[in-house]
């Protein structure tokens, strides 16, 4: 991503998180918007704030930035707010209480995917206090962002149609060949398990017994996989689904390797298909592990899924990702030429260096 992209992605989160909800700006102004017989002034105060922020922001990332050289650009970035929802409330555009609950509502199920698992309220307020400051200013800027997409809708649509976004088979293919040697599946085993936990001493050593005689019987095929784990695993998440507990790749992205140690995930690998380990010791309790599948690392083609347990292609997954970028890009541009637009309607006086 380019520099001056990065910059105005910044810029853009920032004003839209602050700006919006400024109170009446007190001291020297930096610029001063007329729009629909209404005046706006933005105060040099202001101003630095959000150069401060932007700052700010890059420092956290790891990056430098020169605040004179980003100053016009966030001046004008907050004149171009203020333009747009402006325009919103003159030409009839209004978002409800109501709409903004249920997009507080998606962002905490979006939270929720990312986490693999529900959060509480706290956990998610929490969380938006860190990210962007208070629940009620998350929900301004939720209001203010779909005010803004909504006017763009309003104003830019034909602009905006989903076929104007659709990847094309050559932009497909030269994205393959140009990122190919990196669509890689590494190398994969399908795992299920019979698990029990820790507990006390005695019951532990019971159990382990219990479970090296089940290997015993497993191997000398006197009960069936199915049985054992009806019988032995107290893992009830896939009790009734053979123990299944999906995928383990060597790049390990759900660090199972950290969580259970380098035996269990060394023996997962070194068994072959249909195979039946020992009893392993972890961290969290006693594992007997049966391979059900292994896949070598393999270069992707258009056509492969881009992963065992994903059955979307290789091709679907470079459309998509295309598709989304350029449906960015045609939004950004849109919402370029609607402050345009705007500011032929407006009058702006700059009194600030």
């Amino acid at each position: 991503m380019q520099t001056k992209r990065i910059v105005a992605l910044f810029i853009s989160m920032i004003i839209s998180t602050t700006c919006i909800f400024a109170a009446v700006p007190l001291g020297k102004p930096a610029a001063i918007v007329k729009f629909n017989g209404q005046t706006k002034p933005i105060s040099e105060t202001e101003l630095t704030t959000q150069v401060n922020n932007v700052v700010a922001m890059y420092k956290a990332q790891g990056q430098t930035i020169d605040a004179d050289s980003i100053k016009k650009q966030i001046l004008d970035s907050m004149i171009d707010n203020i333009l747009l929802e402006a325009g919103a409330a003159r030409d009839g555009v209004v978002i409800t209480d109501t709409q903004v609950e249920q997009l507080v509502l998606q962002q905490k199920y979006l939270i929720e995917q990312q986490a693999g698992r529900s959060i509480t309220q706290a956990e998610f307020e929490e969380l938006i206090n860190k990210q962007v400051g208070s629940l009620d200013d998350y929900k301004e800027y939720l209001r203010s962002q779909a005010l803004i997409n909504q006017y763009l809708m309003l104003k830019k649509g034909s602009l905006l149609t989903p076929d104007k976004a659709i990847a094309t088979e050559s932009e497909i293919q030269s994205y393959y060949r140009a990122n190919k040697t990196s669509l890689v599946n590494p190398e994969c085993v399908n795992i299920a398990q019979i698990f029990v936990p820790f507990k006390d001493n005695a019951t532990n050593s019971t159990n382990e017994k219990t479970l090296e005689q089940a290997v015993k019987d497993l191997k000398n095929n006197k009960i069936t996989w199915n049985s054992a784990v009806s019988k032995y695993n107290q893992d009830l998440s896939n009790k009734t689904s053979d123990g299944d507990i999906g995928w383990l790749t060597q790049d390990d992205p759900q660090n199972i390797k950290s969580v259970l140690g380098l035996n269990y995930f060394n023996t997962a690998f070194d068994l072959n298909v249909g195979g039946i380990s020992d009893v392993i010791t972890t961290s969290q309790g006693y594992h007997i592990l049966k391979i059900k599948d292994h896949i070598d690392t393999k270069l992707l083609t258009l056509d492969d899924p881009i992963s065992p347990a994903d059955t979307t292609t290789v091709r679907e997954y470079i459309s998509n990702l295309l598709s989304n970028q350029k449906a960015q890009t045609l939004a950004a541009n849109a919402l370029v030429e609607l402050s345009k637009d705007l500011r032929k309607e407006a009058t702006i006086t700059y009194l600030t260096k």
